[in-house]
């Protein structure tokens, strides 16, 4: 089983050694913030081989509550803290100084922007080749790209993702 974590230090700091998978060197040398991408793309390939993945229509995402300096907590992502929203009336599902955050999760669950993106997670299970490594992506690239979080596929999917998945699977 390959298991490795890439924190922010390990992108910085890199072995010296090629980084191979089933025998086959994949990078010959390793390249400052090109090693961690390649070794998350490696262990998903192995637990993917190893491990059944959740189904799309019962995996569950992170919420991943932000608080703002005013109390404002938006769901999904921090970037969405304070954010023009578009076609969403607002990001924010509660404030802190008024409610319990418990109670804001549990509202904001069924907000639109994250139903929208749970309703988009799961066209990417139906629709994207690339789903099992990135599992529907992120809210935030979806809104920022695309407009919405209902979305599928973005340029950063496409180049942080798919085209890492490709080229590692070019060469083995």
């Amino acid at each position: 089983m390959w298991s490795h974590q890439c924190s922010s230090s390990q992108e910085i700091e890199h072995s010296p050694a090629p980084i191979s998978f089933g025998g086959v060197v994949v990078l010959e040398r390793n390249i400052k913030n090109v090693e961690c991408p390649i070794r998350r793309v490696l262990g998903w390939m192995d637990s993917v081989a190893d491990t059944p993945q959740e189904p799309a229509e019962t995996m569950s995402h992170d919420i991943f509550p932000c608080v703002a300096y005013n109390g404002d907590v938006v769901l999904l992502s921090p970037e969405f803290l304070l954010s023009e929203t578009g076609s969403y009336r607002t990001f924010a599902v509660g404030n802190v100084l008024r409610e319990s955050l418990k109670q804001i999760i549990n509202r904001g669950k069924n907000s639109t922007y994250v139903s929208d993106f749970t309703e988009g997670v799961r066209e990417c299970a139906v629709t994207c080749d690339y789903f099992d490594c990135c599992r529907g992506g992120q809210a935030s690239n979806k809104f920022f790209e695309l407009g919405t979080t209902k979305g599928t596929e973005t340029t950063y999917c496409k180049n942080s993702e798919q085209r890492l998945v490709r080229a590692i699977l070019n060469n083995i």
